[in-house]
């Protein structure tokens, strides 16, 4: 939970992204995305949110129930973890070499269990 006494620590952070999540495939969706800067229709294109989308509501393949049951094999997760299909999310840039420091944009993803 995002509280306003919490921005000087987004000022000095880079762009992360942390989810914490507990369920079985498929439990969740992506559902929404908000800045106040940016508009929601390029905030999607940028976070590939139907692809996304798409991809967590289909069945697992073979090499995502592979990994799923990383413990029943020699394989290492590491090699299993290459296997799996990768999204890319654009934070946008921020300049290095700046001398005023820009507070960081908050973007706001909901999740919804499914």
């Amino acid at each position: 939970v995002f509280k306003p006494e919490d921005i000087s620590s987004l000022i000095q952070q880079k762009a992360s992204c942390e989810f914490l999540a507990k369920g079985d495939f498929p439990l969740i969706k992506l559902k929404d995305l908000r800045n106040e800067f940016v508009s929601t229709s390029i905030l999607c294109d940028s976070f590939n949110f139907a692809a996304l989308n798409a991809e967590l509501e289909s069945p697992l393949n073979p090499q995502e129930l592979e990994f799923n049951n990383a413990d029943k094999t020699s394989i290492s997760v590491a090699k299993l973890q290459k296997d799996l299909k990768r999204f890319e999310w654009n934070f946008g840039k921020i300049p290095q070499n700046q001398k005023v420091l820009i507070p960081r944009r908050v973007i706001i993803l909901s999740l919804i269990h499914i």
